[in-house]
């Protein structure tokens, strides 16, 4: 969920970064759900679904602190490397 909320977050900010991520979040775990019921296709995605996540909680975070968020770029460094 909070994944969503960041991928949200971040398009707002910046969407070109975001397509990468929204894609992949999109459409590899779709594959899955149609053809595997088993629940360990999630482990080498999970720490794609951590970074959006961790996105927005800092967020929230710099916002409840009152620090700016506009002047990031968000999930630059991580689409970058």
């Amino acid at each position: 969920m909070l994944a969503l909320l960041g991928l949200r977050r971040a398009y707002r900010e910046e969407s070109v970064v975001v397509v990468p991520y929204a894609i992949v979040l999109v459409f590899f775990p779709m594959v899955y759900y149609i053809t595997h019921p088993e629940d360990y296709y999630r482990r080498p995605i999970d720490p794609i679904f951590l970074v959006p996540a961790v996105y927005e909680v800092v967020s929230r975070v710099r916002r409840s602190k009152g620090l700016p968020v506009q002047d990031e770029k968000p999930l630059s460094v991580a689409a970058a490397s």
